[in-house]
């Protein structure tokens, strides 16, 4: 990934934080597990862009990445 061409910003993270207000609300007891899945990734991609931000050299997220 290109850090010149992926240069998110606040709006991005606002955004973020919207969707999954979204969907936390559709979270039910049962049957909602690839929701919370959802939740988590975007979670995840938060964390990355406020490293990014940060300028956190390492600023790929483990969930993500897988590693």
């Amino acid at each position: 990934m290109d850090r010149k061409q992926d240069n998110p910003g606040d709006e991005h993270i606002a955004f973020l934080e919207r969707e999954i207000r979204i969907l936390q609300r559709r979270v039910k007891l049962q049957d909602t597990g690839h929701i919370k899945s959802a939740i988590n990734t975007l979670k995840a991609r938060m964390r990355e862009i406020k490293r990014y931000q940060n300028g956190d050299p390492d600023w790929y997220d483990e969930y993500l990445t897988g590693y």
